[in-house]
């Protein structure tokens, strides 16, 4: 119980770092939302897996949506998506 809490929090203040918006964005975050959840409990370290994530749903929503360029927090997860 105390490490799906632990993983609740991670995942709550991620979600912080990627606001609501259109639906190319609400998309990305969903995405993200649904990814996440399930990667937090691999074994590779926290980084990898969040900037792994945030770089292959922004792939994703881009076969929907070109011209996507996702708002994040790219400091935050130490990413930086370009067009």
């Amino acid at each position: 119980m105390r490490n799906l809490l632990i993983h609740s929090s991670i995942f709550e203040e991620e979600l912080e770092h990627i606001p609501e918006g259109s639906n190319s964005q609400n998309l990305f975050r969903l995405m993200y939302r649904v990814h996440r959840m399930h990667s937090l409990y691999e074994d590779t370290p926290l980084d990898a897996r969040r900037r792994a994530l945030m770089e292959s749903c922004c792939e994703v929503v881009r076969e929907f949506y070109p011209r996507f360029k996702p708002t994040c927090d790219e400091k935050y997860f130490g990413v930086i998506l370009e067009d």
